[in-house]
């Protein structure tokens, strides 16, 4: 998966402290894979009025460059704070963020963007942008959901959901890489659909024969639970207290809520751990 891509994690951001963790997690994510991590931080000049004028109300041009790049030099100095190690490249783009981050995501082994919302609604409780970055992301998507641990220190495993579609296997294997990268176990996990749990154990461990072997060092546990994948991944992520848990996505429509699926969109909404969604490549 991360073959052809840019050894880069991008990280879009605002300046708003949920912003800032996520870019943190991500500095840990850029160092598990000798990556760089790029901040990226883009605003439309529009917005502020051109170099000749600005616009009734805007800020002026120049004010806009200086305080686009004292944002990105705040969240920059934060990320050095806490890992020291970390290389860092600032991005200062003019045009919309929504459209910088998806360009870069085709490119990155990993975007990762913040949650912002606090409405009952999920796509309002993710977050509207990061909805859209993980919906239509040329490439994987991790979606921070407020102060996370830095992932460089984390040693709980990799929780993967499987449905055994060819959508999931992308995921599973983006997650086999990750959980190499970081040197934790991967927890492969299937909700069970029948009754036949034993059967469902020994279809997912017959699967998964020989993925151990694709990148030396990774223990890979297959798991078969009961229960509705969005509440079971859930509970099976704080009960192993999973460093992240990575999920496919099954939609092929253009409009929102389709695209990224039910399953994916509530473990956004609602799981208290970094989610990371990889889409089917010919969906990019």
């Amino acid at each position: 998966m991360s073959g052809t891509r840019k050894r880069e994690v991008v990280v879009g951001v605002d300046g708003s402290d949920t912003s800032t963790a996520a870019a943190v997690w991500a500095a840990g994510e850029a160092h598990a894979r000798g990556a760089t991590l790029v901040v990226l931080y883009s605003y439309e000049l529009y917005a502020y009025g051109s170099k000749d004028a600005a616009l009734p109300g805007s800020i002026p041009y120049e004010e806009a460059q200086i305080a686009a790049a004292e944002l990105v030099d705040g969240v920059v100095t934060a990320v050095h704070h806490a890992r020291p190690a970390a290389t860092v490249q600032p991005r200062i783009l003019h045009e919309s963020a929504g459209t910088a981050l998806l360009e870069a995501s085709g490119e990155a082994l990993l975007t990762v963007v913040s949650s912002h919302g606090h409405s009952p609604r999920a796509e309002e409780l993710i977050g509207s942008f990061a909805v859209h970055t993980a919906e239509h992301g040329h490439g994987p998507v991790a979606v921070v959901r407020g102060a996370v641990p830095d992932p460089a220190g984390a040693t709980g495993p990799i929780v993967v959901g499987t449905d055994g579609s060819e959508v999931s296997e992308e995921a599973v294997t983006y997650a086999v890489e990750a959980a190499a990268a970081h040197g934790v176990p991967l927890h492969v996990v299937h909700c069970a659909r029948g009754s036949d749990e034993d059967r469902e154990q020994a279809d997912l461990e017959a699967a998964l024969a020989g993925r151990s072997q694709a990148v030396a060092g990774v223990s890979v546990v297959p798991v078969v639970i009961p229960g509705k994948p969005q509440e079971a991944l859930r509970a099976y992520c704080a009960e192993h207290g999973a460093s992240q848990l990575v999920v496919g996505t099954r939609g092929v429509s253009g409009f929102a809520g389709i695209v990224l699926g039910s399953v994916s969109r509530s473990l956004l909404a609602h799981a208290e751990l970094p989610v990371v969604v990889v889409r089917p490549q010919d969906a990019s």
